[in-house]
């Protein structure tokens, strides 16, 4: 369910549709003239808030990705922006869809996902990689929550698996967060990695299963490693010891990656 509102419009305490106190998974989206960023999420009001910025190239796309990809949500979704930057970004939207088969020329060719030791042996048994609900399902997770959960993501995103692009050291952070019990975003810190892998961004969008939330590359569920991964460096393969440190696995990773897939080298569209 969508509610819009002006762009520099207070969160409201009630949703106007219902009379209804906001529920506490209700999702933010608010436009922004920040040039320091994107986009970024965080909190406003208590709830879940995407900041896109309107001095980056693609915030049309964000911002319809993210129209597009909540407005049959089971939760409020509130949208902050002007009438005319929402026409202008409908505008520039045009045919295009939050699932659409192709990548577009601003997304990455390769698509990364980092595990622990593991994760990365039930990745292996499994043949898939999974969203952390999915396997709380099946009681393959014994954490109560996903670390994600201290950062205040909602507890929707549990339901996906999230991918980052090389070059960024996102999903090792993740790792070394869980690894530690808290967030952990000290990237020369010692942490145990299980594996970097790389999957074909475009062949994920192409079958349909590349979604996109106007913060986030993902895919629903479950994501079956044949045929899209491309490569999986691992400390072993890497020739390092258990312990590593994000920065450091992560470039090791990458300049393997590239250097076993060198067409992959120019990493975007």
């Amino acid at each position: 369910m969508l509610l819009f509102f002006a762009e520099s419009a207070p969160v409201p305490e009630r949703d106007p549709a219902t009379g209804l106190p906001l529920p506490q998974n209700a999702i933010l989206c608010r436009l922004t003239s920040d040039n320091s960023y994107r986009c970024m999420t965080g909190r406003e009001a208590g709830l879940f808030c995407l900041r896109i910025s309107l001095c980056s190239g693609r915030w049309g796309f964000d911002l319809m990705d993210f129209v597009g990809f909540y407005e049959s949500a089971p939760f409020p979704a509130l949208v902050f922006a002007s009438d005319e930057h929402l026409e202008q970004a409908r505008e520039v939207y045009q045919g295009r869809h939050f699932a659409e088969r192709r990548l577009r020329f601003f997304e990455p060719r390769v698509l990364v996902h980092s595990t622990g030791p593991e994760g990365w042996r039930d990745i292996r048994a499994d043949g898939a990689l999974c969203s952390w609900a999915a396997l709380k399902a099946r009681a393959a997770v014994a954490e109560k929550a996903p670390i994600g959960g201290q950062l205040g993501d909602p507890a929707e995103f549990s339901n996906y698996i999230m991918f980052s692009d090389p070059g960024q050291i996102a999903g090792e952070l993740v790792v070394s967060s869980r690894q530690s019990g808290f967030i952990n975003m000290d990237a020369g810190a010692p942490y145990r990695p299980g594996a970097r892998l790389y999957l074909d961004a475009a062949m994920i969008a192409r079958d349909g299963l590349l979604l996109r939330d106007g913060a986030h590359l993902k895919v629903r569920d479950r994501l079956p490693l044949a045929p899209y991964l491309l490569y999986a460096a691992t400390p072993q393969a890497l020739g390092l010891h258990e312990t590593s440190t994000p920065a450091a696995f992560a470039a090791l990773a990458d300049k393997a990656f590239f250097n076993a897939c060198p067409a992959y080298r120019e990493a975007r569209t």
